[in-house]
């Protein structure tokens, strides 16, 4: 029986089906690569927005066959929420090792200067 167990195992690991990973996973194989930021500024010289590029590579071993959500979040230093926007991927399941070019636009209040921004970036099944 335990031979049959671990043969099952093997074979299902083994399978070309596209296994979609648990939403906590989703993010520990997601990487973000090549990354580059642009601010937006406005007549009088303030910062109104970012444009961030940025490579997303699914590092896990199988395909995402789902179609999941990536969430960019920009924060003050006192944590306050200053935009959010997102990008969805779906159509085509991302395969592993996969690499895809995303480009994302955000605005915001006025403000003179980026110091003490954050980022925080989220991915989730749909």
């Amino acid at each position: 029986m335990m031979v049959w167990l671990i043969w099952l195992v093997v074979f299902a690991g083994c399978s070309n089906n596209a296994v979609s990973p648990e939403d906590e996973s989703l993010s520990q194989v997601m990487s973000l690569s090549s990354l580059s930021k642009s601010s937006l500024v406005d007549a009088q010289g303030a910062v109104v927005g970012m444009t961030v590029s940025v490579d997303v590579i699914n590092t896990g071993p199988v395909s995402i066959d789902r179609a999941f959500v990536m969430t960019w979040k920009l924060r003050d230093s006192q944590n306050a929420a200053l935009a959010t926007t997102t990008h969805r991927f779906a159509g085509q399941p991302f395969q592993p090792a996969e690499r895809r070019r995303v480009i994302l636009t955000m605005s915001f209040a006025a403000r003179p200067n980026l110091s003490g921004v954050q980022d925080v970036v989220t991915f989730a099944f749909e």
